[in-house]
């Protein structure tokens, strides 16, 4: 109890002290709530270094038409401690005349991401102008003998520029939106024809397909992965992309699961990934999830959901998006920074730490365990995944699941009862502020232990909770102070 208070105590002199450096409001709201158990520590935060391992990556979209200024905000990347950022290529913007390509504004964004230590992949998309096809989400699908003959050039052009600087191209954005009796098998044409350019430039290029809108929209899949298995490339596809914007993002679980069946049928080594999928801060009248009442407090809950869903299902995941997005008609809430009007950062989101910090937590060496079962004394329906490393499962992620996030910052004291795991010093780690609470009185084994973990009184809520083997968690004991006003994060 002591310590606890002088946490809080230091904590709100921090925030006093700083209080005209526009701080986070919701942030200290979030700190300022611990939970009824002894704190320990922080997570230890790790900046971004290159991966090979797929499992984390965070938007960077959009910059192809300016709706937001990279070098603004490039910094965040390797503070956030993920591996991968989407990019998109801007066809438009680096082809203004018919065969002269320029990339010096796309080097800005590849080179200064990997700067961050950060490895871009990219979406080639949109159309161009000059070939009579559209710039923006929902553009007219790319048809005509001189338009594709372009849109191949294009795209054998940026990957022979780029090379493995990229590590994977998508094509296209969300092609089902289009409003097309044909558009299915319009965008398997404009697919398989990409995929030959990439092919001609790097032979060793990895490639994702679709970016969809809707992840339930299996007919668009199968009439466009037709086109692609009759001109015999589909043995080339490595990804299938996706976006799932969904108030609840556990109900995207059977469509993924659908999606799945669907895209390895054609073939078994294709893999999913959430390309692209955020939560709003605000109400917001237009784009996904619009007319719903979000809040900063409800968006870090659901980006964590997201995250631990995708995870659950061995699905690498991209949280749309780094900054709040400058749309011509509409500033958009969905950054895990945000924004003002001159594309300048105010402040990170908790959602950014959010990220930050279950990106540190749930590495890419750690494997989802899926075996694992749990029950609780709530009467509401909860979602769990187990943590595996090396073989063993080291920890497990609960949290409810029957309802969208809300902003409620109370918790309900359970009775947790997980099976098929044995760690020795569990701790629970609240993911959102990163604090590592005890949980040694909270134990039950009894003396007929049957690989039964029993916690009482755990504080879940709507938000993912993780209980994990102390040694396998880095932790921080100290503060340190961030411009915002707060104290933000941990490192070693």
């Amino acid at each position: 109890m002591k310590r606890r208070v002088v946490y809080t105590l230091a904590f709100l002199l921090l925030a006093i002290t700083a209080y005209a450096q526009r701080p986070s409001v919701t942030w200290r709201n979030f700190n300022l709530h611990p939970l009824p158990l002894t704190q320990l520590g922080w997570v230890a935060t790790q900046p971004s270094s290159p991966q090979e391992t797929w499992r984390w990556s965070v938007g960077c979209e959009t910059l192809d038409r300016d709706f937001a200024n990279f070098q603004n905000y490039k910094t965040y990347f390797h503070e956030l401690g993920i591996g991968f950022a989407r990019i998109q290529s801007g066809w438009a913007r680096t082809e203004k005349q018919k065969g002269v390509y320029d990339f010096a504004w796309l080097d800005s964004i590849v080179d200064g991401l990997i700067e961050q230590g950060v490895r871009p992949w990219m979406c080639l998309c949109y159309g161009n102008p000059i070939y009579g096809s559209e710039i923006d989400l929902g553009a007219k699908m790319i048809s005509g003998k001189e338009t594709m003959k372009a849109w191949e050039d294009y795209v054998y052009a940026t990957v022979k520029h780029y090379g493995d600087k990229v590590a994977l191209w998508e094509v296209w954005n969300e092609p089902d939106l289009v409003k097309h009796a044909n558009a299915a098998s319009m965008y398997g044409n404009m697919l398989s024809t990409a995929m030959k350019g990439i092919k001609r430039a790097d032979k060793k290029a990895r490639i994702a397909a679709f970016g969809l809108a809707h992840a339930w929209n299996t007919a668009f899949v199968t009439t466009a992965l037709d086109v692609v298995k009759k001109d015999g490339r589909i043995n080339d596809l490595d990804m299938v992309t996706y976006h799932a914007y969904y108030p609840n993002p556990d109900d995207a679980a059977p469509h993924m699961a659908l999606l799945d069946k669907t895209v390895k049928a054609y073939n078994p080594g294709i893999r999913l990934m959430m390309g692209e999928s955020g939560c709003p801060s605000i109400l917001e009248w237009g784009h996904a999830m619009n007319g719903v009442e979000w809040d900063e407090y409800a968006q870090a809950k659901w980006d964590l959901r997201r995250m631990c869903v995708d995870f659950k299902a061995d699905i690498p995941t991209s949280v749309f998006t780094m900054v709040d997005l400058q749309y011509q008609s509409m500033l958009q809430s969905f950054g895990l920074v945000r924004m003002n009007l001159l594309k300048e950062p105010v402040y990170k989101r908790p959602a950014f730490y959010a990220v930050q910090h279950l990106a540190n937590i749930i590495t890419p060496d750690i494997m989802p365990d899926t075996t694992l079962k749990a029950s609780s004394s709530s009467a509401r329906y909860i979602n769990h995944v187990g943590l595996s490393r090396r073989g063993k499962t080291i920890g497990a992620v609960v949290w409810f699941c029957d309802r969208r996030p809300g902003n409620s910052l109370q918790t309900e004291p359970v009775t947790l009862q997980l099976k098929g795991i044995d760690i020795k010093t569990p701790v629970l780690v609240e993911p959102i502020t990163g604090k590592v609470y005890e949980l040694k009185h909270n134990i039950y084994r009894g003396a007929n232990y049957d690989g039964t973990l029993k916690i009482a009184d755990l504080p879940m809520w709507d938000s993912p909770m993780i209980i994990i083997e102390k040694k396998e968690l880095k932790m921080r004991s100290t503060p340190i102070m961030e411009a915002a006003g707060v104290p933000m994060n941990w490192r070693k």
